[in-house]
């Protein structure tokens, strides 16, 4: 739908968009930068005008998110000069300070009332906080599947719920021992049945709530912690060593030895 038409110069008088949470950086039809608002000055630490598409990157410090140069062209305002629309792309800009800013951004052509292009818009939100927390967390999975793979022992990550519980990863040793060729979610009472299941529930809560160093001998499962800390997780990993020698899935379970080991 065609945007009501206005003058671009008379952005800069705007003080609303000054007080806007995202940056939001305006370019005339040609795709030279007319007005940065205070978020995107923050985010780049430079609010230059008079840019052209061709030196975007440069003089804002644009880069891929695999730290390359970015290509001008490939910039979601140089698209939206060019007439397309372009919704969540990630870049980094490193700032003057040498600090970097992971940045979202969408950008559309500004069309007046007969459906002439008369510049671009593009709105930024800073996703530094949010990327580095998922960055960590892809680590730190990465760094227990790695674990988990060389373990010699039965290993998976455990979600306790509130009448199951989840096999949410483990290694190939754990998966075959439960009979599937991985786990991913897989449901407690699924694989072991509503007895077996409710048995080790209960052991998992009691486990979830002591700082001490419980240990449970459930229908043969011997259980203990290898370490505690408070206050408890919903989220914990087993470790559990046993014969690898085919069996049933239920009588392998008795014969299991098992520390359980709280993660947060």
């Amino acid at each position: 739908m065609p945007l009501a038409a206005f003058n671009l110069d008379q952005l800069a008088s705007a003080p609303v968009l000054d007080q806007l949470a995202e940056g939001v950086i305006v370019a005339d039809p040609q795709g030279s930068i007319r007005y940065v608002n205070s978020a995107a000055r923050e985010m780049h630490g430079v609010d230059d005008l008079n840019v052209t598409p061709d030196q975007y990157s440069e003089r804002y410090h644009l880069y891929t998110v695999d730290g390359k140069p970015h290509p001008f062209e490939d910039l979601p305002l140089a698209r939206a000069v060019r007439g397309e629309e372009v919704f969540d792309a990630p870049w980094v800009i490193r700032r003057p300070d040498g600090s970097e800013v992971w940045a979202v951004g969408s950008a559309k052509p500004l069309r007046d009332d007969a459906d002439a292009q008369i510049g671009a818009v593009l709105t930024i939100r800073d996703v530094t906080e949010t990327t580095r927390a998922r960055n960590e967390l892809r680590e730190s999975e990465e760094t227990v599947r790695t674990f988990f793979e060389t373990a010699g022992v039965y290993t998976a990550v455990i979600d306790v719920e509130d009448t199951d519980f989840r096999l949410m990863m483990g290694n190939q040793r754990m998966a075959a021992a439960f009979g599937v060729e991985r786990l991913c979610g897989q449901s407690g009472r699924a694989i072991l049945g509503e007895q077996a299941a409710s048995e080790i529930l209960g052991w998992l809560r009691s486990a979830q709530s002591s700082t001490s160093r419980p240990s449970s001998n459930t229908r043969g499962i011997r259980m203990g912690w290898i370490a505690g800390s408070s206050p408890p997780s919903p989220r914990c990993a087993i470790r559990i060593a046993g014969s690898s020698s085919p069996r049933s899935t239920s009588r392998r379970a008795r014969r299991w030895s098992a520390s359980w080991k709280p993660r947060w």
